[in-house]
């Protein structure tokens, strides 16, 4: 994976409650799973995001206690699962698993 001008690497994001692939969040029994390695690219914005049919669009937070938001990230939904699932059970993407206290 390499980063262009628009995107950067992260390394062991945090997802809870879902593990990604492809742009793709399959929901998980397991509290967080941990990404090895993860683009994200940006896109300009006037403000108003326009989701595409099968996409969701959560929140990404600063450390594990969810104080600081940081910006919202739009992924693609799994097969069979419409984007109130996630948001019924508080899918997040976490950067930091420390917590600052």
């Amino acid at each position: 994976l390499a980063p262009d001008a628009t995107s950067f690497l992260l390394k062991s994001l945090r997802i809870d409650g879902a593990t990604g692939s492809n742009r793709t969040l399959q929901l998980s029994e397991l509290p967080f799973t941990s990404q090895a390695l993860t683009v994200l690219r940006w896109k300009n914005s006037d403000g108003a995001v326009r989701l595409a049919a099968g996409e969701v669009e959560l929140p990404m937070y600063l450390n594990a206690t969810r104080a600081d938001l940081i910006l919202n990230v739009v992924f693609k939904c799994a097969p069979g699962v419409t984007d109130d699932v996630y948001f019924k059970r508080g899918i997040a993407v976490v950067c930091s698993s420390l917590t600052g206290l």
